[in-house]
């Protein structure tokens, strides 16, 4: 898990874990990002899993 990308005072603990969980079962080089983004309809911040795959 030493990928894992997030901002604890930006998102939830049961996003935090979900990220853990699925971080754990993913291939080498892959990672999950919590990105915190606005919503473009009504600028709300939103908490995301975002997962990024190795550049090749």
């Amino acid at each position: 898990m030493t990928d894992l990308e997030m901002d604890p005072a930006a998102v939830s603990t049961p996003l935090c874990r979900a990220a853990g969980r699925l971080q754990s079962v993913l291939p080498p080089g892959w990672r999950v990002e919590v990105a915190v983004e606005p919503n473009a309809a009504d600028g709300r911040v939103q908490p995301v899993l975002r997962l990024v795959l190795p550049e090749r």
